[in-house]
C-alpha cells in the first residue's frame, strides 16, 4: 500500500476514502501546513515519502521540473527523490471515486518516484515532465 499527503486545497475526505482501501494518507490540515508554499508541500512529501495529491497543476510541474533539474545538477544539490505527484481533477469525482482512480492507477503503475502525473477526462493518467 502507498502513502499519501493531500495538499491544503484537496478535500481531506479523500484521505480517509484513501486510507478506507488500505492506504496512509495525511493531509495539510492534519500537518498544520495548511498555509505552506507549494514548495514546502513539496518539500513535506518528499522528506516523508508520500506521494503528493494535488489540484494545481501549473505550479507543481513547475516545481517538478525545478526539482529533476536540480537532481541532474550535479552531487552539490544531493536532492532525494520524491515520492511522485498526483494531479487529480478539483470537483469532479466524489471523495471516494477520487480514491478509487487513484488506487485503481497504483495497481498499474509499480512507481512514482520522480514523476508528476495529471488526470485528464481525454487521456486519462499522463505522465508530465
Amino acid at each position: 500500500m502507498a502513502a499519501f499527503y493531500l495538499d491544503n486545497d484537496v478535500s481531506v475526505g479523500i484521505g480517509a476514502s484513501l486510507a478506507a482501501l488500505g492506504h496512509t494518507a495525511t493531509t495539510a490540515l492534519a500537518e498544520q501546513l495548511q498555509q505552506a508554499s507549494d514548495a514546502q508541500q513539496l518539500l513535506f512529501a518528499t522528506q516523508h515519502q508520500h506521494i503528493l495529491v494535488v489540484h494545481n497543476y501549473r505550479d507543481f510541474l513547475l516545481l517538478h521540473r525545478a526539482w529533476l533539474l536540480w537532481r541532474q545538477a550535479g552531487p552539490d544539490y544531493m536532492l532525494p527523490d520524491h515520492a511522485g505527484i498526483l494531479r487529480i481533477p478539483q470537483q469532479r469525482w466524489s471523495n471516494d471515486e477520487a480514491a478509487r482512480e487513484i488506487d485503481t492507477f497504483l495497481q498499474t503503475r509499480p512507481s512514482l518516484s520522480n514523476v508528476l502525473y495529471q488526470w485528464t477526462p481525454s487521456q486519462g493518467w499522463v505522465a508530465r515532465f
